[in-house]
């Protein structure tokens, strides 16, 4: 009996045997490292003792309590709650060399990067000049400016070098519209605009404050990613509950948080327009808690709400000042014109608005929301 022919066997008689595979080259050993110098390692990671530490000169305000020279901030709210006039107020009371809500303001130069409401700077920065200030080292860029863009930045540092700002402080109005293509809830882009604010601040040794909005929880705090709370140096709140506003400290690495400070709008009157409208803006004037706790409070719905915003329409279209014993500046509405203007807009069956809108404004004035005499009507 034959034997089964054996494959390999017939495969080396026709082909030859197969070459050898090559052995595996060793792999390559990285060079040694030269030996490092004594003076190279303590270059790298130098060693100081307790007294050289504490010897360092201790960290230096720009507003004591509140604001650190070196320092990235953020001041927020919502909107129509007041800070950006805050923002403002601060800016003026560093350049006048006053305090800031009782707190000492060391008097410095301020750049405002002002890139929202520019429709509105020049009555803003007026209104606060006739109420005393005089802000001759505030200076203002109204030019678009984007994080993001290392040419901007660039840009920015060369402009406060040339113009010899220094150790001072940047408010940058806003961060939302500074961060032109990113995503403000995206931790990478976050990063990239907060990246950019320390360049800006290492570079010019300014503080930098930038102005900024809630979410729509306001609870929540400052819109956007969380990494920008956890990267700031401190954080100014500000909210508003009907007229009362109030701002304090919630993140502070050396001042003192957690103090509400109230604070109200001031409307002052600048002229009057091509069509003869009355021009205002408002300034801040800080409150102290008493007074601020004595004022009314006022409605959050229900006809009252609604009697009260529709009011504050008519007063701010009013040409009528000062009537009845109402302080000179204080725009007035008579009470009957009112109660027709309004009435309509209340949800209601038709016979009864007049009646609800009466007793809406009973109960305002009753409450001091609103006040009322010889039938004329005016905001206390």
């Amino acid at each position: 009996m034959l034997a089964a022919p054996d494959p390999a066997a017939e495969v080396r008689r026709l082909f030859g045997a197969p070459p050898a595979r090559p052995a595996p080259a060793p792999a390559a050993k990285s060079p040694p490292r030269p030996p490092e110098t004594a003076s190279k390692r303590e270059r790298r990671y130098p060693l100081h003792s307790i007294d050289q530490i504490a010897s360092r000169p201790l960290a230096r305000y720009i507003v004591k309590n509140v604001l650190m020279r070196d320092s990235i901030s953020a001041l927020f709210g919502p909107s129509g709650s007041g800070k950006t006039f805050l923002g403002y107020h601060l800016a003026f009371a560093l350049s006048d060399s006053e305090d800031f809500f009782g707190y000492r303001g060391a008097p410095c130069d301020i750049w405002v990067i002002s890139l929202e409401g520019e429709s509105g700077l020049a009555q803003r920065v007026q209104a606060r000049r006739k109420r005393g200030g005089n802000g001759n080292r505030i200076r203002f860029i109204t030019a678009p400016v984007a994080l993001n863009y290392v040419d901007d930045i660039e840009a920015l540092i060369a402009t406060a070098r040339d113009a010899g700002i220094c150790d001072g402080m940047i408010v940058l109005d806003t961060l939302n519209a500074s961060m032109v293509g990113l995503d403000e809830n995206s931790s990478a882009d976050m990063g990239r605009a907060v990246a950019a604010l320390k360049r800006l601040r290492d570079e010019t040794g300014c503080a930098v404050m930038t102005i900024h909005h809630s979410g729509k929880d306001a609870s929540k705090g400052l819109r956007g990613h969380s990494l920008l709370h956890a990267a700031m140096d401190s954080v100014i709140e500000v909210t508003r509950d009907g007229d009362r506003r109030s701002w304090k400290l919630i993140k502070s690495k050396d001042g003192v948080d957690g103090i509400e400070h109230p604070f109200r709008l001031d409307v002052v009157e600048l002229g009057t327009d091509d069509d003869g409208d009355l021009v205002t803006s408002c300034v801040v004037v800080p409150e102290d808690d008493a007074k601020s706790a004595t004022r009314p409070k006022l409605p959050k719905g229900g006809n009252q709400r609604i009697v009260y915003d529709a009011l504050g329409e008519l007063l701010r279209n009013s040409r009528d000042f000062g009537k009845a014993g109402a302080p000179a500046p204080r725009p007035c509405v008579e009470l009957e014109a009112a109660v027709e203007n309004i009435a309509p807009r209340l949800a209601v069956e038709v016979k009864r608005k007049v009646e609800r809108t009466r007793q809406a404004f009973t109960g305002l004035i009753a409450s001091r929301a609103i006040e009322h005499r010889e039938g004329w009507l005016w905001l206390p």
